[in-house]
């Protein structure tokens, strides 16, 4: 969703562009196994995959979750499966 509120300095202007408006736009993927343990996140960002998010930023976020780029920041079929194959992996399962 775009913003609501815009801050800026008294007197300055609040104006945005066409990209600032939902540039921030992610996805979160809580998982919770029966027994109340919480498994890692899946933060979906929007952005193009191999673009700078997924170059620069990503490997500079915390470790312990999951990131994956998409142009949305959907959950699609092809970011489903790779969460659920790392969560195999994660609950040491083979796949």
């Amino acid at each position: 969703m775009p913003p609501h509120k815009i801050w800026a300095e008294k007197g300055a202007s609040s104006a945005m562009t066409a990209t600032e408006k939902n540039s921030y736009r992610l996805t979160a993927v809580l998982t919770v196994r029966a027994d109340g343990k919480k498994l890692p996140i899946l933060f979906i960002i929007k952005g193009r995959d191999g673009g700078y998010l997924e170059r620069n930023e990503i490997p500079s976020y915390p470790e312990g979750h999951l990131y994956a780029v998409q142009e949305n920041a959907w959950m699609y079929n092809v970011t489903w499966k790779m969460y659920i194959l790392e969560l195999l992996r994660y609950l040491n399962y083979s796949v």
